[in-house]
């Protein structure tokens, strides 16, 4: 037994209650399941593309219900020790000299780059989770070459075109340059995922620096833990997607924001009049590469920016003046190069590829304004209110927003409205986008809510500071929240585990097959891999297109391709079919013949999973009946008299 006093006491009957109620949570999800599942009910895809599964909403509530309390009651079970831990950390980040700081902070960059580097091979075994990640890449290898538009090699509807431009027989990447650029840089580099997991880790340390200038050097701690437990956060640091890079320019645009209007009492923080104008300057560019990546969602949330700078800058003149006129020399540039990019693509400066595209999409125009708040911005703030940081993140942020506009800091009031106008944007989106990385279209606001949600943390914390309250408690309530979050996410961790395992099947078929120099014929991805049993789906509808210049080893083609036209376009590579096996979730590839045409699709009907199989819990005896009463069914229906056309007479509608 451990004595009263003792640093390291547990205290036994929290602790037996938390284990209580992770042990309902493991039942639950052993007899049903928590699976993030793509599509519509039994895999369809459906109008809007994130629909919620059963096992989502599953996770939902035994988040809410179970792992929250189960946290708390386990932060007051390990209060005392969490107590000692966290007050010898303070001492040492007190007492640490600027330079030390400086070296940890490297030394947690490169630790959250190998963490993201090595999920996104162990979750998704290194596959790209939507159509957008893999038409970027082919965008940025295009890039590569020093062409913005390549010709197209193989014939017209052979291979996925999903998400790209054409002109004539030219073909690119729809998406935005600035991201086509980074995975340019990602493809002449070598570094491939490295690079996006570079830039994860570089948006973690934007966040914490901004927290730390604005709130000292425990802001830099709980802005540092929120940031790293975040399930939206860190599932899009596994991926490769644009939104990626945008959101790292946005967290270093809020930095420069912070060193440029919170009065720092430090003198290491405190940022000189040269520095400010530095900091002006790497405002506006680190706005225009945002720019380049997502106009539309970055130029929302910097928006107030802008205006509250202009205004300074005209209003009050002097130092604003020259803050402004700077932010707009490091903007300006990259206006040029998205003016520059869009005329030499659809001849428009002001139209891009992807826009072009979207003037055919009429999705958007079937519901009204009133239904696309309803359907688009309510789904995305519900979306955002749970994969942000749980039951505590809105809260937290509002408590933020309140305390802070109380004493006028004008920081704080930035960041929320910015948020604001990024999710009015939902009212012009043809549809809600999608959630495995937390809502995708918003995936930027995760910088202004991480310093906001700490900006609340810290007023909480000040409130019971100033009522005598003890702080222990509340350091322990806040450290077992964040466990039951990361407890959440380590569960959705699974779903992507399941996502990457069945995307791999198709993969893993032609590894083991050793193919070179081949074509493989097959079924989309969004067709073969949601009717595999207990799938979480795929958000990737259909298979990569292949190089531009098509030196892969193996590229996939659709099964309507015209293989005459195939072959004729690449005579030496061997033609192959995919077959799928979904109930064994594995596929293999055989040969297709010269003059055979592919098989026409015929795919298994959706395997039941673990809980429908579970739920329906029939006896044998009534199984018996039903088998009986079909059978006595098909003995009626032959015996039942056919008319002069030979068709089977129909019995009334009253005695169906």
């Amino acid at each position: 037994m451990l004595k009263p006093g003792s640093p390291w006491r547990i205290h036994w009957r929290p602790l037996i209650g938390a284990l209580l109620l992770l042990t309902v949570v493991a039942a639950v999800g052993d007899w049903y399941d928590f699976v993030v599942r793509f599509g519509g009910p039994h895999g369809r895809i459906k109008f809007p593309l994130a629909y919620i599964s059963p096992g989502e909403f599953r996770l939902w509530l035994a988040f809410v219900f179970l792992l929250v309390p189960a946290g708390v009651l386990l932060g007051v079970a390990l209060r005392v020790p969490l107590e000692t831990l966290l007050g010898k950390i303070g001492r040492t980040d007190h007492e640490s000299a600027p330079r030390s700081t400086r070296g940890w902070m490297i030394g947690l960059m490169i630790v959250a780059a190998l963490g993201y580097r090595v999920g996104r091979y162990v979750l998704l075994r290194d596959q790209m989770v939507t159509d957008d990640e893999t038409i970027i890449r082919f965008g940025g290898q295009i890039f590569a070459q020093g062409q913005l538009m390549a010709e197209r090699i193989w014939p017209e509807g052979s291979v996925t075109e999903y998400f790209t431009y054409s002109r004539g027989n030219l073909v690119n990447s729809a998406d935005w340059p600035g991201g086509l650029a980074v995975a340019a840089l990602a493809e002449l580099s070598g570094l491939g995922g490295w690079l996006y997991a570079a830039l994860a880790a570089v948006s973690m340390w934007a966040v914490i620096e901004a927290a730390r200038v604005a709130a000292g050097s425990r802001g830099a701690w709980i802005a540092g833990a929120l940031w790293l437990v975040s399930p939206m956060v860190w599932s899009l640091s596994l991926t490769r997607h644009t939104h990626l890079v945008s959101r790292m320019w946005v967290a270093l645009a809020f930095l420069a924001v912070a060193k440029l209007v919170v009065p720092s009492l430090n003198s290491e923080l405190r940022v000189s009049r040269r520095a400010r104008g530095s900091w002006a300057l790497a405002l506006g560019a680190f706005a225009g590469a945002s720019f380049l990546c997502r106009p539309y969602e970055t130029t929302a949330m910097l928006a107030p920016t802008a205006i509250w700078l202009l205004h300074a800058g005209l209003v009050r003149g002097g130092d604003r003046r020259q803050q402004l006129l700077m932010a707009v020399t490091g903007f300006l540039p990259f206006v040029g190069l998205y003016c520059a990019y869009n005329y030499a693509q659809t001849g428009d400066p002001l139209l891009t590829p992807r826009g072009a595209n979207w003037l055919h999409d009429k999705r958007m125009m079937r519901h009204s304004v009133w239904g696309r708040a309803g359907q688009n911005l309510g789904f995305n703030v519900l979306m955002l209110a749970i994969w942000f940081q749980g039951v505590l993140g809105w809260p937290l942020a509002w408590l933020g927003f309140a305390r802070a506009s109380e004493r006028r800091r004008i920081f704080p009031t930035l960041l929320l409205l910015g948020v604001g106008c990024q999710l009015l944007i939902a009212l012009g989106h043809s549809d809600v986008g999608i959630h495995i990385v937390g809502p995708i279209h918003y995936s930027e606001t995760a910088p202004a809510l991480t310093l906001l949600a700490m900006l609340g943390l810290i007023a909480v914390a000040d409130w019971c500071s100033q009522r005598g309250l003890r702080l222990p408690w509340l350091r322990s309530v806040f450290v077992g929240y964040l466990t039951a979050v990361a407890a959440f996410g380590g569960i959705f961790g699974g779903s992507l585990y399941n996502l990457g395992q069945i995307m791999d099947i198709p993969y893993r078929a032609i590894r083991q097959a050793g193919l070179k120099d081949a074509i493989v014929v097959s079924a989309r991805p969004s067709r073969l891999e949601r009717r595999v049993k207990d799938s979480s789906g795929t958000w990737q509808l259909a298979h990569p297109p292949p190089d531009p210049l098509v030196r892969d080893d193996v590229f996939f083609v659709r099964p309507d391709v015209d293989l005459s036209a195939l072959r004729k376009a690449f005579p030496k590579r061997e033609i192959y079919e995919l077959h799928f096996d979904a109930r064994r979730k594995r596929a293999r590839v055989e040969v297709l013949p010269q003059g055979v045409q592919p098989a026409p699709e015929v795919l298994p009907r959706r395997p039941k999973t673990k809980s429908s199989e579970r739920a329906k819990g029939k006896s044998k005896a009534s199984e018996g009946n039903a088998s009986q009463s079909k059978a006595a069914q098909r003995t009626a229906k032959k015996r039942e008299p056919k008319s002069r056309t030979g068709k089977l007479r129909t019995a009334p509608k009253k005695d169906r």
